[in-house]
This record gives structure tokens, sequence and C-alpha cells, in this order.
């Protein structure tokens, strides 16, 4: 009987809790550290599991600030803006600036289609639409007449981005050190479980432990299955960006799926 291994150090800050919280889940799920026979160095790696709570904890509180906060909703309150003025046009008499009012909002619903409030998802929704209205919908920009909702929404968008920035800057990056150390040390006191939960297939017998490896296991494979598709949305657009500059001499573009076309 083996359990599988994963690199928890490809794992985001919340990943990593959320995996280390179902393990501790499943641990009381089949009795507990006592009937797994684990008890010494599952307490070991409990404590030390709390402070990288309290090292997150930390570490979001700086990145979620009241400040930015209020930045965000500064932007997003601009963005909902400018999403009415381009509801109104879609209702314009005018067929010019109803057909330029529904390119542009195809192209809000295709940079914001996502429902995370992500900070960082966020920004590159608001400066995907930022720049493409600015460089290649100039004309429909001002057909419909949102310039200055635009304007409004690059302003509060680069307000929020200094603040981020500059609340990171020295701060955070001493607090997310802090928390990529007491990962390692969690790991490593995980991993002295494992190895005592294999010592105890020897002691009591593989049957035992059959049914909480086989679903710890399962548990390890999801994680591995999510980062092994992340690696490959990675290199896709690794690929998808160097066959974009291959062909922009050409005069030629490259869509979502990969496909050339004629721009």
């Amino acid at each position: 009987m083996k359990i599988s291994r994963l690199n928890y150090m490809h794992l985001h800050n919340l990943e990593h809790l959320t995996f280390h919280n179902n393990f501790q889940e499943m641990v009381n799920k089949y009795g507990g550290a006592v009937a797994l026979g684990i008890e010494t160095v599952y307490n070991a790696y409990i404590e030390i599991f709390e402070n990288e709570k309290l090292a997150s904890g930390k570490y979001r509180k700086n990145l979620l600030s009241d400040e930015i906060a209020l930045s965000d909703i500064a932007r997003k309150k601009n963005f909902r803006g400018l999403k009415h003025a381009l509801k109104a046009a879609l209702l314009h008499p005018d067929p010019a600036v109803k057909i330029s009012a529904k390119w542009l909002m195809e192209l809000v619903r295709k940079y914001t289609h996502h429902r995370t409030t992500s900070y960082d998802t966020r920004s590159r929704g608001f400066q995907s639409i930022i720049s493409v209205f600015n460089k290649q919908y100039a004309n429909d920009v001002a057909n419909t007449g949102i310039e200055d909702w635009l304007y409004r929404l690059d302003a509060a968008n680069k307000t929020f981005e200094t603040k981020m920035k500059a609340r990171n800057s020295q701060q955070s990056g001493q607090t997310q050190l802090v928390l990529r150390t007491e990962r390692l040390r969690v790991d490593a006191a995980y991993n002295k479980v494992l190895s005592m939960l294999s010592a105890r297939f020897i002691v009591d017998g593989e049957e035992k432990y059959d049914n909480f490896v086989t679903e710890l296991n399962a548990h390890i494979e999801t994680q591995a299955t999510s980062l092994a598709m992340r690696r490959g949305h990675r290199k896709r657009k690794a690929r998808l960006t160097a066959e974009k500059a291959k062909i922009a001499a050409t005069g030629q573009s490259i869509n979502q799926e990969g496909l050339i076309g004629v721009s």
C-alpha cells in the first residue's frame, strides 16, 4: 500500500490551506489520530499548521485593506456606468449606434464573463476592455458616447493598481516570506505523518488503513489533476503568444482557439 505524493509548493496559498484542512477532516472521519496510530506526529503537524493559518490571515489582510477595497468599489461603479451607457445605446434610434453598442457589449461580456471576485482577474478584464476599446474600437466608442465612462474607468483602475502596488511593496513581501516559510514547515510535518502511517501499515496491517488511504489518494489525485491542467493552460498561452509574434508582421491574427485569420 502506497500513499501518493504531490509537490505542495505548486499549490496556491488558498489551495494549500484547503488541501490540509481536507486531510484533517479525513483523519477525523476515520477515528482521529489516536485510532490511526499517528497521534504524536499528527499533533505536531496540527500545531505547525495553525501557524500557517495565522500567517495566511495576515497576508490576506494586507492584500484586502480597506483602502484597496474602496478603490475597487470605485472602479466597479464606473464599469457599471459604462455598461448602463452601452445598454442605453442599444436602444438608440440610429442603427449605426446600435451596431457599435452591440459590438462593444460583446467585448464587455468576453472580458468580464468570470464570476470570481479576484482583484487580479478583475484588473485584467478592465485593462483588456480599456485597451481594446481605445486601440481597436475608438470609432464605436465615439458613436455610443461612452468616452467619458471609459476615461473614468481607466483612471479608477490605475488608482486601484497604484494603491495595490504600494500596499504590497514591502509589508506584504515580508508577510509572504513568513507564509512561505510556514508552508514549508507544514509540508515537512505532513510528510512525517505520512511516514508514520506507512510504518503503521507494517505494524497493524494494511487492511485497517485501506479505506483511509484510498480516499486520501483520490484527494491527492484530484489536486494533481488540477495542477496539471494549470500547467497545460500556461503552456498553451505561451505557445499562442509565440505564434502571435511570428505572424504579427503579416497582418494576420490568431484567435483564442488558435486559428489564424486575416485582421
